[in-house]
């Protein structure tokens, strides 16, 4: 919505912004009610003014990856580990902060599977980290699960992320996520033994929790299967929409 909720036209039924990020809420000015898909963004809203019982929080689920048969990438050799990010190539989403990690993780492949203006200056950090032939960037992806469910670690470097859907594609996938401690992001993760947070900007804190994983499998296992969990309990497709009929089921004598 944002600009366009303006324009909705009004009637005898409940008008409900759904908001995705930190969007102007003049726009929404008319609307009986707003969602929010993170607890973030709801308290948010209220401290702009929105009363507390008009303001809900609903979260995105995401797709279900655990039966999608893992397939690694032909450009990284075997027995080699393979770190996954994925975005749009952007400032951003903080790639460069991850290639200049990579410089203290001789052992390992990135692949960051997603195109944009930033291909170029990723590219030259590359070089100039020496990680050139260790740095992978192979454009969109069709298909996302066969890498996701096949990456030893997913991480999401992200400078700006109001949710993270991506972090939580991995958690459904059953792979070990590493994250920048912000926003969406850190609402997931943080306080959880679901995943590790990094301190954004810090390509040494991401390369100490990389290797952390990498060494120690056992944590990873647990970390993957502990996420897995958390996608099963709070972003499945099931749970999410039954959270969605019971909102409906409030508004409706609205």
């Amino acid at each position: 919505m944002n600009r366009a909720a303006r324009a909705t036209p009004r009637g005898p039924w409940a008008l409900v912004g759904r908001l995705g990020g930190y969007y102007d809420l003049k726009n929404y000015r008319h609307c009986d009610a707003l969602i929010g898909n993170t607890r973030g963004l709801v308290t948010w809203m209220t401290q702009k003014g929105w009363p507390r019982d008009k303001v809900f929080y609903l979260p995105n689920f995401a797709k279900d990856f655990s039966d999608v048969p893992p397939q690694r990438p032909n450009f990284i050799p075997a027995n080699v580990p393979f770190l996954l990010a994925m975005g749009r190539l952007h400032p951003n989403k903080g790639f460069d902060v991850l290639i200049r990690a990579l410089q203290d993780v001789p052992r390992a492949h990135l692949v960051i599977a997603g195109e944009g203006p930033a291909r170029d200056a990723l590219q030259d950090v590359a070089r100039q980290c020496g990680v050139t032939s260790r740095v992978h960037l192979p454009g969109w992806l069709s298909d996302t699960g066969p890498f996701l469910r096949a990456c030893d670690i997913f991480i999401c470097s992200s400078r700006i992320e109001p949710l993270g859907n991506i972090v939580i594609e991995a958690l459904s996938a059953g792979r070990p996520v590493i994250a920048g401690d912000i926003q969406g992001p850190a609402e997931i993760l943080r306080g959880t033994e679901d995943g590790l947070m990094a301190e954004s900007e810090n390509p040494h804190d991401f390369s100490l929790k990389i290797n952390d994983l990498l060494d120690d499998s056992d944590k990873a296992h647990a970390i993957a299967f502990k996420g897995r969990q958390r996608y099963e309990r709070e972003f499945s497709a099931l749970t999410v929409l039954a959270q969605w009929d019971r909102f409906f089921q409030q508004m409706r004598p609205r």
